[in-house]
């Protein structure tokens, strides 16, 4: 994995026990700006999504990290909900002291970035969600109406209520056509948002479609965050 990640600029992120967190990239043209932490959606390993960090590292100077999951890319644990959040929070811990850091999270990732911007809300500076969804359960139970959903599933991530918690300027980019987290969850998280917001519609795009944002959305999510910074 670390030759993999040698490969695209890449080097593992550890904290202070030597334990992988996940990866990282430092600004490739100058004195970071910001820190930006990723948090990925379901399957793959964090490496997999490496094109974020190339968007966004394409706009102005910034640390790119990309936390990876309990029991994905070798990572030791499983990936239930509990134990995905406590590695977002160890990452959070793991973060240098002066960053300015920004929070992307993108499908099953949007919930754990809410977590987060809800529970650390001061030290947020912004958020940019693509493809999310108010509750998990409500989406779950979107795909199978006749079983009691809410009953069965464990890990429900209530983005709804964490992100209340959260005050800062939140971007959100939906795919019209999503066939995994049909749009109007995503778009129900967003009007219940009383801060700073700005929302996208990618129109005939599916959920696979708004997992590589194109690059000019990146670099109006980036003005949108320097226009409401706190």
């Amino acid at each position: 994995m670390d030759a993999k990640a040698a490969k695209v600029g890449f080097r593992p992120w550890q904290d202070s026990h030597g334990d992988l967190l996940g990866w990282v990239r430092s600004s490739q043209n100058g004195p970071a700006h910001r820190c930006v932490m990723l948090l990925h959606g379901n399957g793959g390993c964090a490496l997999d999504w490496v094109h974020y960090a190339d968007n966004f590292q394409a706009i102005e100077p910034m640390d790119f990290y990309i936390l990876e999951y309990p029991g994905y890319g070798g990572r030791a644990g499983s990936p239930t909900q509990t134990n995905i959040i406590r590695a977002a929070e160890e990452a959070f811990k793991a973060m240098p002291e002066k960053c300015l850091l920004y929070v992307v999270g993108e499908s099953l990732g949007t919930g754990v970035a809410t977590w987060l911007a809800g529970k650390h809300d001061q030290n947020m500076r912004g958020v940019f969600l693509v493809a999310p969804y108010n509750n998990l359960s409500a989406v779950a139970q979107s795909h199978l109406p006749l079983f009691p959903v809410k009953l069965m599933l464990k890990d429900k991530y209530p983005s709804d209520e964490w992100i209340e918690n959260y005050h800062g300027p939140l971007a959100i980019v939906l795919a019209e056509k999503d066939e995994v987290v049909p749009m109007r969850f995503g778009r129900e998280l967003y009007e219940e948002y009383r801060g700073p917001k700005k929302l996208w519609i990618e129109a005939g795009a599916t959920h696979d479609d708004v997992h590589s944002p194109r690059t000019e959305l990146c670099k109006e999510v980036v003005e949108f965050w320097n226009e409401n910074t706190r």
